[in-house]
């Protein structure tokens, strides 16, 4: 198995990251920050491949559905999470 290159700064982001969780297959992640973004990487090459803007608050929570075509986000226990569905491949 090739070796990922290291990621050393996260471009997909203008602020401080708080959440992060791998797609089911490990070819994505997903990265959620209190720039109220949340960013789809290629687990490979760790270049972001997909902003999401809309949350009115800091991403403090991120879950993939078991099959990987979903992804909730959410700000804290008083606020509904969003369900975000998309092709979480790279392009």
């Amino acid at each position: 198995m090739p070796k990922a290159p290291r990621v050393t700064s996260a471009l997909g982001h203008l602020d401080v990251i708080r959440c992060v969780d791998y797609s089911p297959d490990g070819r994505a992640f997903a990265t959620g920050g209190c720039d109220h973004a949340v960013c789809l990487w290629d687990g490979v090459t760790g270049r972001c491949f997909r902003v999401m803007e809309g949350h009115s608050g800091v991403v403090r929570a991120l879950r993939f559905s078991p099959n990987g075509a979903r992804l909730a986000s959410g700000r804290n226990r008083w606020h509904p999470c969003v369900l975000l569905s998309f092709d979480s491949r790279p392009e």
